[in-house]
């Protein structure tokens, strides 16, 4: 998003206290509202002021405009953050994935009917590699989007 259209900043010839009430509105969240204004700023501050005097800035300085424009920022932010999480957890169980195929047939490989070393049946190890092997390659293929 460029400079432009980041409304939610201060606006040209924006008065000091215009812009301070501004930011406790914008940043009130999908509540807010003058009235939350009015009250935390006193909170903050100390000062009274009137609700009337809240209305004319945010008419004047397009609050609801900002603060809408800022809400979207924020849910861009976030969506762009999650897409990235969730892609990297993508390659990261993937890349498990691939590991739980290999040691699957790694094992299958290895079984051995004369094998005396395992409680299991050869028979039994086949099986268990194979369905680890089945279920390495589905968490594989979800992983990387494809059809299972």
């Amino acid at each position: 998003m460029s400079e432009d259209n980041q409304i939610w900043k201060r606006a040209e010839y924006e008065r000091d206290k215009a812009f301070v009430l501004f930011t406790i509105y914008r940043d009130l969240g999908p509540t807010r509202s003058l009235e939350k204004v009015r009250v935390k700023y006193r909170e903050d501050e100390g000062e009274k002021l009137s609700l009337k005097q809240i209305e004319t800035y945010s008419s004047k300085y397009s609050w609801v405009k900002r603060a809408s424009a800022y809400d979207d920022f924020l849910d861009e932010k976030r969506m762009e953050e999650n897409w990235k999480a969730i892609e990297e957890m993508n390659k990261r169980q993937a890349e498990d994935a691939i590991t739980v195929q290999t040691k699957a047939l790694q094992d299958l490989k290895e079984v051995d009917y004369s094998s005396e070393e395992f409680k299991a049946s050869p028979e039994g190890r086949r099986t268990a590699a194979a369905r680890t092997w089945e279920i390495g390659v589905r968490n594989e293929r979800l992983a990387r989007g494809a059809a299972t």
